[in-house]
């Protein structure tokens, strides 16, 4: 992640549960980042910086685009 020119947070991890699919594991990858997205605009708003803005989430696989945007998962 980056705020501005600089990054702020980058990770790589193995992820314990084993996905079925590219599309499974890139949703997987999608969650993970949507927390952490969460976490630092906390971090921010305790910091007194506020973002009014949303954060741009960029995913370039469309199946994960779709089933993120079905809300037939999202019970």
């Amino acid at each position: 992640m980056s705020l501005g020119s600089g990054v702020v947070s980058w990770r790589s991890c193995k992820f314990s549960v084993p996905a079925d699919s590219t599309t499974q594991a890139e949703y997987v990858v999608t969650v993970e980042m949507v927390k952490e997205i969460t976490w630092l605009r906390k971090i921010m708003e305790y910091l007194q910086e506020k973002q009014v803005h949303s954060t741009p989430l960029l995913i370039d696989n469309t199946c994960t685009i779709k089933l993120a945007k079905n809300p037939k998962f999202h019970d």
